[in-house]
């Protein structure tokens, strides 16, 4: 059995101040996951997260504002842990895994036939 090892513990606002500091593809690749997860961690934890936009204004020199942190006493949402799972861990320089398929995928994913479109 495989287990998953720890990358890190936030708090909530710990959390709130890592997803301002740096576009979530950048954040993805420290934390082992993607920044799609990124985004569903802060809707799960009522985290907002930087809007489109936000970080070419930034880069642009202008100041723009940070969505504050809405108030949350919910106990099970103050802390928050990522963990990576060693059967999911990233490939570097090794060919592309072949896709792999159910039988019923491969026969519905075959064209139709002239026959079969009456």
């Amino acid at each position: 059995m495989t287990t998953a090892t720890e990358i890190r513990t936030f708090t909530r606002e710990e959390f709130y101040d890592f997803v301002w500091s740096a576009p979530a593809t950048k954040l993805s690749k420290e934390l082992g996951c993607s920044d799609v997860m990124i985004g569903k961690t802060c809707k799960a934890f009522d985290i907002p997260k930087p809007y489109p936009g936000y970080w070419a204004k930034l880069s642009n020199g202008k100041k723009p504002k940070k969505t504050p942190l809405p108030k949350n006493d919910d106990p099970t949402l103050q802390s928050l842990t990522f963990y990576q799972h060693p059967s999911y861990e990233a490939t570097v320089n090794e060919p592309p895994r072949e896709l792999q398929f159910d039988d019923d995928i491969h026969t519905r994913s075959r064209p139709l036939s002239h026959s079969q479109h009456r």
